[in-house]
């Protein structure tokens, strides 16, 4: 059943251009450390990522790590060692490190293959830079967990939250600012239900455990400052997660994101730009109290205003820098559709030079009058994305007038920007291989979880039951003939 999947998953391997691998590891209900490979390549003008299979790295070093990836990518693109052009991974220093990281290891055989940042994670630790800068939003997301932790640790307080509330705060995960997100939001719209829900709380339990944490919740979600850092957060929190679920997008591709970047360095300038239209709306939702707090601990309009100001310009800045695209994604920005105008009149040698050393596989003078056609329609400049050129041409049968751009918008598709597949597949394997069944070999496991990630490869060949039972027929381990022979 694996080599079934796996042959039709090398079959459109051969078939593509260019691969990049995303690779990833965690340690399961056995406290063994699984890693997962992820393969991503063009195919058929959109990009795949492909499940391969769990491996058991014997250590937890670099050099363990990249010979469980080299034992998948090695028989694949052995002889074609420039088909490999990207890795990701996250930003551990034993995958990504510039000296003698599993980064590091596999370009020394495949020497193509550019390192790339998962994105999502660059994005956890962005806001984790902005909220760290300033001790009140530090108290401020630290007493979000402790509203989080008061239900979840409780299934008569949750019950009672459903009852009063109807919405359930998410619990917190290891990717905390997509959970973050959905607390700010639920405790900012249904605030005053909360409040009634504390005070249920205090009437109903006898334990004076509860009833003096929800006493103190029911304080906070009354207090200036408190409500001042969910106002705002309400207001950044939905971009953060607009840009957190496209990084997630397996379709994307690097043009598409620096879009969607800019954007969002875009709307948190806004916020920022308009703080105090966004402090004046929030006052006058929540028609502040007087104030609450000791007088030598009060906080002055101007200092949280101030503060307000210092966690976008973090987020503003740490975006720049974290998103910057340097070096072999340079070749994105040869089809930002909005810098067209400007490339028409003033080609972008110098990005076409850093594309070619990185990639040189190129004929750069006919890319690059390739490139200046492109620029001077206009018709060109209303498509966004490189899957959308690369469909274009496809789809108007002009493969040999853009060849060479065919080559580049391959490679820029198949970079990838985030390692979500990856995780994606290790909730695959906590359903698979859970405590009644944590004994699983790993050829069984990595089968088991091939039918769950890859189920639409399967069920789009329709033959695969009959290849499946063929195989097993023709295993000269089986101590019977199954073979029908007339």
């Amino acid at each position: 059943m694996l080599e079934v999947c796996r042959n039709k998953i090398v079959t459109e391997i051969n078939q593509s251009n260019y691969v990049a691998v995303m690779a990833d590891e965690i340690t399961d209900v056995s406290s063994k450390f699984q890693m997962v490979v992820v393969l991503r390549y063009v195919h058929e003008g959109s990009p795949v990522e492909r499940f391969l299979a769990f491996i058991n790295p014997e250590k937890h070093d670099a050099e363990s790590l990249t010979h469980s990836i080299r034992s998948v990518l090695d028989p694949l693109l052995e002889e074609n060692c420039n088909k490999l052009i990207a890795q990701a991974y996250d930003g551990a220093a034993v995958m990504s490190g510039r000296h003698a990281s599993v980064y590091t290891r596999i370009r020394e055989k495949y020497p193509l293959a550019y390192f790339v940042h998962c994105y999502a994670h660059q994005l956890n630790l962005i806001m984790s830079q902005a909220v760290s800068q300033n001790t009140q939003v530090r108290i401020f997301f630290s007493i979000m967990d402790d509203i989080v932790n008061f239900f979840s640790n409780s299934p008569q307080r949750l019950d009672i939250l459903t009852e009063v509330v109807g919405k359930r705060i998410p619990r917190a995960v290891q990717t905390p600012w997509n959970f973050k997100s959905s607390a700010v939001n639920i405790i900012y719209e249904y605030r005053t239900s909360l409040i009634e829900c504390m005070q249920q709380i205090q009437e109903q339990f006898s334990s004076a455990k509860a009833i003096n944490q929800a006493s103190a919740i029911e304080r906070l979600l009354h207090d200036k400052v408190f409500l001042f850092w969910l106002n705002i957060f309400h207001n950044i929190m939905p971009h953060v997660d607009i840009l957190y679920n496209q990084l997630q997008t397996r379709i994307t591709d690097p043009v598409v994101i620096k879009s969607a970047i800019d954007t969002f360095e875009n709307c948190i300038n806004n916020v920022r730009k308009d703080i105090k239209s966004v402090i004046k709306r929030g006052e006058e939702l929540f028609k502040f109290e007087s104030e609450s707090a000791p007088k030598r601990m009060r906080v002055s309009e101007e200092s949280l205003r101030a503060s307000a100001l210092e966690v976008c310009d973090v987020m503003i800045q740490t975006a720049k820098t974290r998103f910057e695209y340097s070096g072999h994604l340079l070749a994105s920005t040869l089809f930002f559709s909005d810098h067209f105008d400007k490339y028409s009149k003033t080609f972008p040698d110098d990005v076409l030079k850093t594309t070619v050393a990185a990639y040189p596989v190129f004929e750069v003078e006919r890319l690059r009058t390739e490139l200046t056609l492109i620029y001077m329609r206009p018709d060109f400049r209303e498509i966004n994305g490189a899957v959308a050129f690369l469909n274009m041409i496809r789809g108007n049968n002009l493969e040999q007038t853009f060849k060479e751009t065919i080559k580049l918008l391959e490679i820029i598709i198949t970079i990838p920007m985030s390692t979500a597949e990856t995780e994606r597949c290790f909730s695959t394997l906590k359903r698979v291989k859970n405590f009644l069944r944590n004994s699983v070999c790993v050829d069984r496991l990595s089968a088991l979880s091939m039918l769950s990630i890859e189920n639409t490869l399967i069920k789009n060949d329709i033959n695969f039951n009959e290849k499946v039972i063929e195989m097993f027929a023709s295993t000269k381990q089986c101590r019977i003939d199954l073979v029908f022979k007339k």
